[in-house]
């Protein structure tokens, strides 16, 4: 039993390691491993260099013409992540495939791992407890189970923190080469810690346990970022690409259980992601913009605590803006109470929005504000325009 646990953990730190490689980027890690097990089989990369290379040798992508196509995928993903707009097509299509490959790969290389080490082990466990081996063989199965939902829990925690790292670098995207250098650094950096856990694994898996118990204290955190970036970027550029034209309803089919049991039946109801940090609110933090029995609110109930309602009294104004609407109060001031935003996908029905809440349309204002300043402009030109004629007119005038 004890050598059975033995086999069965010696490859722990490797597999470890290799999971948080892959939770980062699961291309960039597969491409490595095709690529290492590939050139082991042929001999390029001696046996001795690598701990484990029998089983990186016998990986089923352990082919070269997998490494290539493994490679081209790869590369292809970084040229689309170097630009914002590249980077959400990318989002779009290839993210959510890259994530379950990498789900699946992390789950089932760590049962078959621990499976092939209790099949190996077997014969000398089976010698050792005198016919209890089956026994073992059974709760060492348990065991490779579990350690295979664990690994899962561990590649979805990390691809969390990960992904919301890759969302703050994409919503500085106005700064220029950002998303770019976010994307090089990223392959780079994941690249040399792949190759590092394989090559030296010990030392892998205790920089993979401190960037996990990081994740695990911003894992909250890095959620309300993913769920931003989805219902704000994503969401509106697939209904535009596939239900174009499609009119948002004012009140969802499902509704929030703890908007009902609030406010019971409600006129309005929009998901609108809160942009300051208040103790009421955490910055990007979903929350409902509701409408019932003619006054205004904005409502979130927490997993653990009392709902959250704030009433709507001051003026409150809206603006539609490139990436989304905003939706704000006290204007022109350094700080304001309310400040939030709402999906793109209600442009549709912005007008309708307007006056069921009883908003001041901001773009209004900014078009009368640019109309006015380009009359103030038109009449300083004009004016400077009078009196250099007029100069010049007082200077030519004596010498006839």
């Amino acid at each position: 039993m004890e050598y059975l646990l033995y086999s069965l953990t010696a490859g722990l730190p490797t597999a470890f390691a290799i999971i948080i490689g892959m939770s980062c980027s699961p291309f960039i890690a597969l491409t490595i491993l095709a690529g290492v097990g590939s050139l082991l089989n042929m001999g390029v990369i001696e046996p001795g260099v690598i701990p484990f290379s029998e089983t990186l040798m016998h990986l089923p992508i352990a082919q070269m013409n997998v490494f290539i196509i493994l490679l081209i995928i790869t590369t292809l993903k970084g040229i689309l992540g170097l630009t914002s707009a590249s980077k959400i097509i990318c989002d779009v299509f290839l993210d959510k495939v890259e994530n379950i490959i990498g789900a699946i790969c992390a789950i089932v290389g760590v049962y078959v791992i621990t499976s092939v080490t209790v099949v190996y082990a077997y014969p000398i466990t089976d010698a050792a407890v005198n016919g209890n081996g089956i026994w073992t063989s059974l709760v060492m199965t348990i065991l490779s189970l579990a350690m295979a939902l664990v690994a899962y829990a561990i590649y979805f925690v990390m691809k969390t923190l990960i992904f919301a790292i890759d969302i703050l670098a994409l919503l500085a995207s106005p700064i220029p080469g950002v998303t770019a250098l976010a994307t090089i650094s990223k392959y780079v950096i994941v690249g040399i810690y792949v190759w590092h856990a394989l090559a030296s694994p010990r030392v892998s898996s205790i920089i993979g346990l401190v960037c996990l118990t990081a994740a695990f204290f911003l894992f909250r955190w890095s959620r309300r970022i993913i769920l931003y970036y989805r219902k704000i970027y994503l969401r509106p550029l697939l209904t535009m690409i596939f239900r174009n034209g499609r009119t948002v309803p004012l009140v969802p089919k499902k509704m929030p259980k703890s908007v009902f049991r609030e406010f019971g039946t409600v006129d309005v109801c929009l998901e609108v992601f809160f942009m300051n940090n208040t103790t009421a609110f955490h910055k990007r933090e979903l929350c409902y913009f509701i409408k019932a029995d003619d006054k205004h609110y904005l409502f979130k109930k927490r997993l653990l605590g009392k709902a959250i309602t704030i009433k709507l009294t001051d003026d409150t104004y809206l603006e539609k803006c490139y990436r989304f609407i905003r939706i704000f109060t006290d204007e022109g001031a350094n700080y304001r109470k309310i400040h939030a935003v709402l999906s793109r996908e209600h442009n549709t029905n912005i007008n309708t929005i307007i006056s069921e809440f009883n908003l001041i349309n901001y773009n209004l204002i900014l078009e009368e504000r640019r109309r006015v300043m380009v009359e103030e402009t038109s009449q300083k030109i004009q004016t400077f325009k009078n009196k250099l004629r007029s100069k010049i007119t007082h200077i030519i005038a004596p010498n006839k």
